[in-house]
């Protein structure tokens, strides 16, 4: 049995809904998962899909967030996932997925300099 949890919010423009999912996005998950995107997608709004905390996603989930986006595509709306966790990019990227689904990542401090010392180059 799968852990799963799902929760929806408006932005104050209410022009997107927010779907923070939580745990497993299994077989078991995709029927809650399907009704938060169509529901969305009914109202008129586009999707940020916050994936950050997906610890395990199957290709039913998968294929069921590929088609969410195609239709919000096709109702000129938007579906983008927000911050996939690492569980959720592998996917994307072993399916191909990332090419066809847009998904804004948290920025990456770059990494900062450091100083250079050989060995043995000390005062003596």
């Amino acid at each position: 049995m799968s852990t799963f949890a799902l929760e929806t919010s408006c932005s104050p423009s209410a022009s997107e809904r927010e779907i923070v999912l939580t745990g497993e996005l299994d077989i078991a998950a995709v029927p809650a998962l399907e009704a938060a995107l169509g529901g969305a997608r009914n109202a008129g709004h586009d999707v940020a899909l916050d994936l950050s905390r997906i610890t395990f996603i199957d290709l039913r989930a998968t294929r069921s967030v590929l088609d969410a986006a195609l239709a919000a595509s096709l109702a000129g709306r938007t579906l983008k996932l927000v911050s996939p966790s690492p569980a959720v990019e592998r996917v994307l990227e072993l399916t191909g997925a990332e090419d066809f689904i847009a998904a804004t990542r948290p920025a990456v401090a770059k990494p900062g300099r450091r100083s250079r010392t050989r060995a043995g180059s000390g005062a003596r």
